[in-house]
């Protein structure tokens, strides 16, 4: 009788198998909280094995967001009529590089920061 071997414990940012994308397991929150998405078993293990629930590493997480913000919203204040795009944009693009420490929960926070806004009059 074969047995299936048992594959990593813990999700590898660095070129992920198809399904174990971090982004696709890990959320994080306001005030740089870390949480497993739709229960993760490979997020849970991620998150234990690589204690990102320690307070220093949230407290970074959390200074982090509040840098992107603060960047992001000047970035939006310096928009180019010609075109069509802010600074911002080109700040996101450079997040989703992995191009600033701790771009993951940056860009989760983003998210939350548009879910926030209110709706247009």
């Amino acid at each position: 009788m074969l047995e299936e071997l048992e594959g990593p414990l813990f999700l590898n940012p660095l070129n992920p198998a198809p399904g174990r994308n971090p982004r696709e397991h890990i959320r994080f929150g306001h005030r740089g909280t870390v949480a497993p998405v739709n229960a993760s078993a490979l997020a849970e293990s991620t998150v234990k094995i690589f204690g990102l629930t320690k307070p220093k590493l949230r407290e970074a997480r959390q200074k982090a967001q509040e840098v992107f913000r603060s960047n992001y919203y000047d970035a939006l204040r310096e928009f180019d009529p010609e075109s069509g795009q802010s600074k911002a944009h080109t700040l996101l693009n450079e997040y989703a590089a992995g191009k600033y420490p701790f771009s993951a929960a940056a860009l989760d926070y983003h998210k939350i920061l548009q879910e926030a806004e209110p709706e247009p009059i």
